[in-house]
């Protein structure tokens, strides 16, 4: 159950899904045939700069930097340079 934000540092309670960012994640396990799926939640501040993934052999989660997007102009444009 979701409860807080993912972020350790951050703690803001998760009140309403209409604030923030919820993610589900599968998480592999090879004794098993299929992956379980894991619900994780970052408050809107930190969504806006990171996003929680599997470490290497899926044990546990980090915080990761968010990508950001780019815009299919800005694609174009990098494509051509």
């Amino acid at each position: 159950m979701v409860s807080q934000c993912a972020n350790p540092s951050c703690g803001e309670p998760f009140l309403y899904l209409r604030s923030g960012r919820l993610f589900a994640l599968p998480r592999h396990n090879p004794s098993a045939t299929h992956a379980t799926i894991e619900y994780f939640w970052l408050c809107g501040t930190c969504a806006e700069k990171m996003e929680p993934k599997f470490g290497r052999h899926y044990h546990h989660v980090t915080l990761v930097e968010r990508r950001k997007a780019i815009s299919a102009d800005g694609f174009d444009a990098a494509c051509r340079s």
